[in-house]
């Protein structure tokens, strides 16, 4: 009988040793282990997809992060608002005006500086956008069919303008010299138009069909001056003009003064330098009187005209002068 025992034991550990133990360690399964290793693999896609996506958009990223405007650029735009044919009263200065890099001081005129803000990135290059302009101004709404200007009604596309349905439509001229028929409609969504350098803007909510005019004279006068303004205390025209010359559209004053080219910098008809310059000339004999102007047939402090009888007398007189001088041996 004992036998029998031995042998039954003996048969359940075959048994047990040959299906790896009892029941209790087959039901539990290393779940951990399996979790584990999903997620390495998971993590390990990921990665690679993510470094595929970086080096493919290194260049784009680049080049967006270098185009104007850059943190050192300050450039204007004027923005008119045609609420149903009737334009709307300019936007206040923001009230953030510190905290972004795109705003307006509440005369119509957008000034585009991203190095004003805490975080020029933000507002370089391709993020100096119209939506980015709406999106930094408190209150104000803009999508692809909804406008809402701060304090007043929300407009969206197909809501009743007069006895009409109105559409968002936005207009832009490049820069300021433009006249009205050379204005282009935008398609898509306005809040990916890129702001530049002396541009007008009319966000319009009217019937399809409406001329869309320019933003009010009055802005457009304002932001001629500020540009002017801008470039006078640079010393320099400003940059990101559109045709890429860095110069003042025709009919901006040079912030030179208006100085003409080739005058030796005296003003063109004053017969003399400016108030508190001193002469170049000083110490030349009165009877000489002053050498007569620069290029471009200005004289400075009224020195004869070229051709004239004392011109002649004068040239003569000199060339006396010098044949004496020749003669004498004084030089």
């Amino acid at each position: 009988m004992k036998e029998m025992r031995r042998a039954s034991a003996g048969r359940r550990v075959a048994r047990a040793a040959a299906t790896g133990g009892g029941r209790t360690y087959r039901s539990q399964r290393p779940l951990a282990w399996y979790a584990m290793l999903v997620g390495i693999v998971i993590l390990g896609t990921l990665t690679v997809v993510y470094s595929r996506y970086e080096r493919q958009h290194a260049a784009s990223k680049t080049a967006a992060s270098t185009a104007p405007p850059t943190a050192t650029d300050h450039w204007f735009a004027a923005i008119g608002f045609d609420l149903c044919g009737k334009m709307a009263s300019n936007l206040p200065q923001n009230s953030n005006l510190a905290k972004v890099g795109i705003a307006t001081i509440g005369n119509g005129v957008i000034q585009i500086a991203p190095g004003s803000a805490p975080k020029p990135a933000a507002f370089e290059g391709a993020n100096a956008t119209l939506g980015k302009f709406a999106s930094s101004y408190p209150g104000m709404l803009l999508t692809a069919t909804k406008l809402r200007l701060p304090g007043q009604r929300l407009y969206t596309n197909g809501d009743a303008c007069g006895n009409k349905h109105g559409r968002l439509i936005v207009r832009v001229w490049k820069t300021f010299t433009l006249a009205n028929s050379a204005g282009k409609i935008q398609s898509g969504d306005p809040r990916s138009i890129k702001l530049e350098n002396g541009q007008l803007i009319t966000v319009a909510f009217v019937p399809v069909g409406t001329t869309i005019p320019k933003p009010p004279a009055l802005d457009i006068t304002d932001l001629i001056k500020t540009i002017t303004s801008a470039s006078q205390s640079n010393g320099a025209p400003p940059t990101g003009l559109p045709g890429g010359t860095g110069s003042l559209p025709s009919g901006v004053p040079s912030p030179g003064g208006g100085l003409p080219s080739g005058t030796g910098g005296l003003p063109s008809g004053t017969g003399g330098l400016p108030s508190g310059v001193p002469s170049p000339y000083t110490g030349l004999p009165s009877s000489t009187g002053h050498p007569s102007g620069g290029a471009g047939g200005t004289h400075s402090l009224g020195a004869p005209a070229p051709g004239s009888s004392h011109s002649g007398n004068l040239q003569a007189s000199s060339a006396t002068s010098r044949s004496n001088l020749l003669t004498t041996g004084s030089l």
